[in-house]
This record gives structure tokens, sequence and C-alpha cells, in this order.
């Protein structure tokens, strides 16, 4: 994201994700979640064959999807890594895993409640990193 110029903000407190969740933009600026699988950065797409790539990898995402089982709701090739060989993210309608860490703790949390907000974890690969691609 530094690369292509764009200001990245590291929020770790319990309290931002309430704040931030209720402010879309600050200053003609738009905050996103870079957790969430729909995160784009409206950058120009620098590939007009990644629904090829996609499907050269259909076999090895659902064979990955397969192993992993409940720990990942889907397994997906991602256009947004550039140096990382994959990473976990979650569902755009799910809890991010820092809400699910919150109400993990909260004093009055029961196990139905927990479960409810658990994040929907998707895996998704960088077919261009060494340790993916294999030719």
């Amino acid at each position: 994201l530094v690369k292509e110029g764009h200001i990245v903000l590291l929020l770790d407190e319990s309290i931002d994700e309430y704040c931030i969740g209720k402010l879309r933009t600050y200053k003609r600026h738009r905050l996103v979640d870079v957790t969430k699988e729909d995160f784009d950065f409206k950058s120009e797409d620098k590939d007009e064959n990644f629904s090829t790539i996609k499907k050269l990898y259909r076999r090895f995402t659902k064979h990955l999807k397969k192993s992993l089982g409940d720990k990942v709701t889907k397994v997906i090739i991602s256009k947004k890594l550039t140096n990382s060989p994959a990473i976990v993210t979650t569902e755009k309608t799910s809890y991010n895993a820092n809400m699910e860490r919150i109400s993990r703790y909260q004093a009055l949390s029961d196990n139905v409640v927990t479960n409810v907000m658990k994040a929907k974890k998707v895996l998704e690969l960088n077919p261009y990193h060494p340790i993916i691609y294999n030719r």
C-alpha cells in the first residue's frame, strides 16, 4: 500500500474498531479496512489476464480449501499482495479478527455470542510469489 502512495494507519486499540467503523472518510480521505476480503485500493489493473490466472489456480485453491476444512470459508487468488505469499483476511460481512478478540474477552461474553461473532476467515494467495508460483 505504501508503494502505491497510500497512507496506512495502524489502529490497534479496542476503541478504534468502533470509531473507525462509523467514520468512513476523513478530510476527503476514504478509510478502508485492509483486513477485509473485498478490500480494493482502486489501483490501476496491471494484469489483464488475472481471470486466466485465477482459472489456472482453481484446482489448487479447491484442494487447499478441502485440506483446511472449517478453518477458512474460502481460498482465493488475490491481487493485493506483492511481497507475501498469503494473507488471512475476513469476509466483507464478517467481524474482523480484532472484533472477535474484543467479544471473546468481554466480561459477560458467553460461548453462543462468541461463536456468532467469530471471524469468517479467507485465505488469499499471491499467484506471483515463488512459494505459490510453480512452473
